[in-house]
Formats: C-alpha cells, structure tokens, sequence
C-alpha cells in the first residue's frame, strides 16, 4: 500500500496579493495594485495614490501602514 504525504506531488503554487482603494460613500473601486507576495504592503500604499485624482479625506487600514511614511 502506497501513502502520500498531504502536499506532495503537486505543483508550487506562486501567491499574489492584490490590494484595492474604495469610496467610503461610494464603495467603488477607485484604484487597483497586483503585486507578488516578496513585495511588502507598505510600498504598495504609494501605488494606489499615484492613481487616485481625488482628494483624500481619510483613510482606513491595515496597521501595518500605520507609519510616519503616511502622516
């Protein structure tokens, strides 16, 4: 009897985050970033303003930006 280990003979699977900006009152989708997963979240904040023509009132997020980069 042959027994396979949980995870073995499968391919690696390459993960991507995708990190999106959305309208408060709106809810709509108003920016959009792909990014591999080595990339760290912190550096793809600044993509997401480079696309947004709006003025921005405030911001909710991730602790993770929570860094004087942002204040």
């Amino acid at each position: 009897m042959e027994v396979k280990k949980y995870g073995t003979g499968r391919k690696r699977l390459i993960w991507c985050k995708l990190y999106l900006a959305v309208g408060i009152n709106t809810h709509e989708i108003i920016a959009t970033e792909l990014s591999a997963l080595n990339v760290t979240d912190d550096k793809m904040l600044l993509n997401l303003f480079k696309q947004i023509c709006r003025k921005i009132n405030k911001i909710s997020a991730d602790g993770v930006y929570d860094t004087r980069q942002y204040y």
